[in-house]
């Protein structure tokens, strides 16, 4: 029944390489149990409608929230989309009136050195 310690180790493989051929056993197995249920039509029709259960309840969850927003007059996940959408208009239309501004200052200035030449071209003559 009890085994003669001089045979331990001749009876027993290596842990590390008992450890390799476990692992690589239960991969295997864990491959094809997992290739038969991708190709069985009853398990992709239950995870089929497990996932159109989650759909259905996150639109639930959604349109209640938006529910509760709307009576508690507070903005919903739209209308901050909205906010947004006119907030990154009205900036470009700021940064384009900002460029127009500095196009503008920059003409004055010509303009006024134009001015000055001229003025001091007339005190010459």
């Amino acid at each position: 029944m009890f085994m003669d310690p001089s045979q331990f180790g001749k009876q027993f493989m290596d842990p590390a390489q008992f450890g390799k051929q476990f692992y690589e056993q239960m991969e295997k197995t864990f491959i094809e149990k997992m290739n038969d249920l991708i190709h069985n039509p009853s398990f992709l029709a239950n995870i089929s409608k497990g996932v159109e259960a989650g759909l259905d309840s996150k639109k639930k969850n959604d349109d209640l929230m938006k529910n509760y927003l709307e009576k508690m007059n507070m903005p919903t996940r739209e209308d901050t989309a909205k906010i947004l959408q006119y907030l990154q208009k009205i900036e470009a239309k700021l940064l384009d009136l900002e460029e127009k501004v500095e196009d503008l200052s920059d003409e004055i200035s010509e303009i006024k050195i134009l001015m000055k030449k001229s003025s001091k071209e007339e005190k010459i003559w």
